[in-house]
C-alpha cells in the first residue's frame, strides 16, 4: 500500500521525477569515474608494495594491517589516505631517514621477523 503511495507521489511531483531521472541517467558516468578510481589505487598499491615492503615496521606501521607486506594491505593503506585518516603519521613512518637504529634491510624476512622480532 505504501509503496502506491509513494509511486503515486512521484507521478504527480514533477520536480522529484526529473531528479531522480537525472541520478539514475548519471550512474553510468558515476561508474566510470569510480572504475578509473580504482585503477589509479591499483597501479599505485603496485607501486607501493614495490617501493615500501622491506620498510623495517615501527609506530604507526604495525605487523596486522598497516604496512606495505600486501597488495591489500597498500590498498587499505591508499584507501585511509584519500580519506585523510592520519595519512600524515603513515608518510612521516616511511619517510624516516635510514640510520642505524631505523634502516631499511636489504635482505628482509617478514616470517624470521615475526618469530624472532629481529629483521633477517
Amino acid at each position: 500500500m505504501r509503496v502506491i503511495r509513494v509511486y503515486r507521489l512521484l507521478h504527480k511531483a514533477e520536480r522529484i521525477k526529473i531528479i531522480l531521472l537525472t541520478l539514475l541517467n548519471s550512474l553510468g558516468s558515476l561508474g566510470n569515474a569510480g572504475g578509473l578510481l580504482l585503477l589509479v589505487m591499483f597501479v599505485y598499491s603496485v607501486i607501493g608494495v614495490t617501493l615500501f615492503a622491506t620498510v623495517k615496521i615501527a609506530e604507526p606501521l604495525n605487523v596486522d594491517i598497516v604496512n606495505f607486506q600486501t597488495f591489500l594491505n597498500v590498498f587499505l593503506i591508499l584507501y585511509r589516505a584519500i580519506c585523510g585518516e592520519n595519512w600524515h603519521l603513515i608518510m612521516d613512518a616511511i619517510g624516516r631517514p635510514r640510520t642505524l637504529s631505523f634502516q631499511c634491510e636489504s635482505d628482509f624476512s617478514f616470517s624470521a621477523y615475526q618469530e624472532t622480532g629481529v629483521p633477517g
